[in-house]
């Protein structure tokens, strides 16, 4: 449709890892008002429980659903 912007009928997932750098993609999503869901990843890696505390924390903080 003419004059609207793309961004407004676009919606998100982001890959969320509880660090700086996909908090930040989440913070951009959530200010354009697409962000649906936030996922965390859970392959193995030593850190996950505290990956997944800082990535519920952030979500949390969106007011978005967090899966893992």
């Amino acid at each position: 449709a003419r004059g609207v912007h793309p961004l407004k009928s676009t919606k998100s997932v982001v890959l969320l890892s509880g660090g700086l750098d996909s908090a930040v993609a989440l913070a951009l999503a959530h200010k354009e008002g697409t962000v649906v869901l936030a996922l965390t990843a859970q392959y193995g890696q030593r850190a996950f429980e505290k990956e997944w505390q800082a990535a519920q924390a952030i979500a949390m903080w969106a007011g978005v659903p967090h899966y893992r």
